[in-house]
């Protein structure tokens, strides 16, 4: 390879770097969803996977979660059955594709619960749990708290974008046989023993959905090997994630835009083909110098892939992922295309949205955000997609033990905060002014949700003021919504980037902010520009007696803006300041009207989506409001307006409506 070679590597390296990640960078960024699994409801233990939680963050990366269900167990076989509590579940391979199977229920090893009774098909005499079922079942449960995950896309829960996946799994503890010679296949020197040894030590997970056309689609559970998979990409090096990185960037911007071709591959098989050319090529080749000739190869080796239709399992090769993948007409078009980016070589993502402007761009780079303004939009991002509910000890026991970073800690601590929104009462309060225990309890909550103010711009303050309102504290109620609304209306700020539904919206002048603040400590950064939504339940510390009805379902969701309002409101009505209290329900209008405004005029849809769930809260507490004051008929206007969308009956307008006619 000649000096010249090696000088153009470096500089597409640099390149890279600066847009897809440094390293630096993608560390940071596994460290940050690692410990966003860390600080997860313990209930249901969670794996970050997708583009982000490898790492990587670029036009299309998506955000993918598994979540262990904590009550089912998979067995090989009768004699690895051990436990004897909750659903014992047995492997049946003997009828199945490779990678799939039936999981046979064995009903003497634990009682199955109500649901499982509900998802469970009679086949061929034996009991199986059905995949199909149990994600309708899964489906039905989260779009109350999710509702912006409303579609099954394979074995996930997605939104309608596609861009953020769940997928509730099974484990099974052992690592499986089909997958036993992986272990000890030929290899070069990668992956090495150790990571081998973790590897098989982890088990392995079952996802459901069946194999694509199988006449038992709806049996089959896919072994999964993606706690596998994310150990193996966070071994490579950097130039190897870089490859692997622009395979995906190929793929989404250049491959998927042509008619005909979208759908013929996914990031999965590029993942695997990566795997396969890991453990062939000697480790010393993924080298900054070499990196041309690297994603060269990796080309190479998928067009070889595609033309002769074979791109085997990495852990179980006779599954060969490409088998009947393709017609011949589609076949030709995609084997065309791929020799013909191939011959362009480097050029071949001109067209590419990331990296059209290779090399002008690597001549004189662009002013790239801070490491803690990109760490800071992935901080926010990670929480719009998954609070710490209540995990206080475990979260205490991780920074004492596991934070080993400024940033660990960072993290950590705002996760900590957040914790403080979930707390439960553990016992009533509500008793006599002068009992002992009352001003204990009192105070021991008031210091929770004390606590719980770092962990945003908003809505610890919200929680706090609610806690104020509840207990009869009015005064002090308005003195913080008039800190939160000040938050809305100072124009020197901007309004902390909304997390409502999944949705997270940057605008140019969060990004100035970041960049301004580029001195402050991440963690000031994130609660300065985070503006979380509201979960309450029934035992919450902090719930407004109005919407006690409203609460049943574990961790209700309401938006903070609205929510300001009708604190304000609900305050003013019990200290009878009239105008006041009727300017609050005003705004309460006027914030209804606005909100249409802006539905009718915003094309994004997962915006639009967030964006109308927001206004359910605001006619919801509009219509109470409008109750309270005696304005009946446009209580039942607004009860009426919600109860004939709220098709899973997750508010009280209905009944609150039947009350009023």
């Amino acid at each position: 390879m000649s000096k010249s070679d090696k000088i153009k590597s470096l500089e597409f390296y640099a390149y890279l770097c600066q847009k897809v990640g440094s390293e630096e960078i993608v560390k940071s960024r596994r460290l940050i969803y690692t410990i966003g699994d860390i600080a997860m409801d313990n209930n249901y233990p969670r794996i970050s996977s997708g583009s982000k939680g490898e790492g990587l963050n670029f036009k299309g990366s998506d955000t993918d979660v598994m979540f262990i269900e904590p009550d089912f167990r998979v067995y090989q076989s009768m004699s690895d059955v051990i436990d004897r509590w909750g659903v014992a579940l047995l492997m049946d391979t003997d009828e199945t594709p490779p990678c799939f199977t039936y999981l046979h229920i064995l009903p003497k090893y634990g009682v199955p619960f109500l649901f499982t009774e509900q998802l469970r098909e009679q086949k061929n005499g034996k009991m199986l749990l059905s995949s199909e079922l149990f994600k309708i079942h899964r489906l039905r449960h989260l779009v109350l708290t999710k509702p912006m995950l409303n579609n099954i896309h394979g074995p996930c829960i997605s939104d309608d974008l596609e861009e953020n996946d769940i997928a509730y799994c099974i484990k099974c503890e052992k690592w499986i046989s089909q997958a036993q010679p992986w272990i000890n296949r030929p290899r070069t020197e990668w992956p090495p023993p150790d990571l081998i040894s973790q590897i098989i030590s982890l088990g392995v997970l079952f996802v459901p959905i069946g194999c694509k056309g199988s006449v038992n689609e709806m049996f089959e559970w896919r072994i999964s090997f993606s706690v596998a998979e994310k150990m193996l990409i966070f071994s490579f090096c950097h130039t190897q994630l870089l490859c692997y990185a622009l395979l995906k960037i190929l793929l989404k911007e250049i491959i998927e835009k042509l008619p005909g071709l979208k759908g013929l591959l996914c990031s999965y098989f590029l993942k695997t083909l990566m795997f396969w050319i890991s453990e062939e090529l000697d480790p010393s080749v993924w080298r900054p110098d070499n990196i041309i000739p690297c994603f060269m190869a990796c080309l190479q080796k998928l067009l070889y892939c595609v033309e002769y239709s074979t791109l085997l399992h990495y852990f179980v090769p006779n599954n060969n992922l490409f088998y009947s993948r393709f017609d011949i007409s589609n076949k030709r078009k995609l084997v065309g295309l791929l020799r013909n980016l191939y011959q362009q070589g480097i050029q071949c993502f001109s067209s590419s949205v990331t990296l059209h402007d290779y090399p002008i761009s690597s001549c004189n780079m662009r002013r790239q955000l801070s490491l803690k303004t990109i760490l800071a939009q992935e901080t926010i991002h990670l929480f719009s997609f998954g609070r710490a509910k209540g995990n206080i000890d475990r979260l205490m026991k991780n920074i004492l033990h596991h934070s080993k970073s400024c940033l660990s800690r960072s993290i950590f601590n705002l996760f900590f905060a957040d914790a403080h929104h979930f707390v439960s009462k553990r016992t009533s309060i509500h008793c006599s002014p002068t009992n002992k225990q009352y001003y204990y309890n009192y105070k021991h909550y008031l210091s929770q949700l004390l606590i719980g103010v770092n962990s945003d711009a908003i809505s610890g303050w919200l929680l706090l003021a609610t806690f104020f309102y509840s207990h009869k504290h009015y005064p002090e109620a308005l003195m913080i919504t008039d800190h939160v609304i000040s938050k809305y209306t100072d124009k020197t700020i901007p309004v902390p980037v909304e997390t409502s539904y999944n949705i997270v919206v940057f605008h140019e002048l969060h990004n100035n902010v970041m960049e301004l603040m580029k001195h402050e400590k991440t963690i000031n950064i994130v609660k300065t520009l985070t503006n979380l939504d509201i979960n309450l339940d029934s035992k919450s510390l902090a719930v407004l007696p109005e919407l006690q009805q409203d609460v049943q379902d574990p961790f209700m969701v309401y938006s903070c803006k609205p929510m300001t309002y009708f604190i304000r409101f609900l305050s003013y009505y019990y200290l009878e300041n009239v105008d006041s209290c009727k300017d609050a329900y005003m705004r309460l209008l006027q914030e209804y009207l606005n909100t249409v405004s802006y539905l009718k005029n915003r094309q994004s849809h997962s915006v639009r989506m967030a964006k109308m769930f927001q206004l359910f809260d605001t006619i919801l507490f509009t219509g109470i409001s409008a109750q309270m004051i005696g304005e009946l008929e446009s209580a039942k206007y607004f009860f009426r307006l919600i109860a004939i969308h709220d098709v899973y009956n997750c508010t009280s307008a209905a009944s609150r409506l039947s009350n009023l006619i």
